[in-house]
């Protein structure tokens, strides 16, 4: 039988027990519905991991008020442009361009536009692109 240990929390992200393709225990980020995402073993070993392909990770905290950090993570150092955008594919700021190492990253940003006036409250794209390949997921600023 199996023991699931207790959700952990990372980086205030609630972690969720689950197992890699070798059987060892590990967290993931809680997926509901979803396949689990890249296993995370928690220990002080400070050796990195490089994960496998490139993930976009769900912001957080989400909706947010009035920062909101964005992570991500490269298997290799890579070129990334990281842009912000409404609904309707207007480009609303252009956050990051950069080479960025292998591992994972992670980038504020604050709700403001390139003129630095705060955005209106609604749903935004953040979209992350490497070597041509853009990554995309949606999230909530509020008043």
């Amino acid at each position: 039988s199996v023991m699931l240990e207790p959700s952990q929390e990372l980086d205030g992200v609630m972690m969720s027990q689950s197992f890699d393709s070798n059987g060892v225990g590990c967290y993931t980020d809680a997926t509901p519905g979803d396949a689990n995402a890249a296993c995370i073993t928690l220990g002080t070993n400070e050796e990195s991991i490089l994960p496998e392909k490139i993930v976009l990770y769900q912001n957080y905290p989400n909706p947010f008020n009035p920062v909101t950090t964005m992570k991500f993570s490269l298997r290799e150092d890579s070129y990334v442009k990281f842009d912000i955008y409404d609904l309707s594919g207007n480009l609303i700021l252009y956050l990051f361009e950069d080479r960025v190492p292998a591992g994972i990253s992670s980038i504020d940003w604050n709700g403001s536009n390139h003129i630095g006036q705060k955005v209106s409250t609604g749903v935004y794209i953040y979209r992350l692109e490497v070597d041509g390949v853009s990554y995309n997921k949606k999230m909530i600023y509020l008043k």
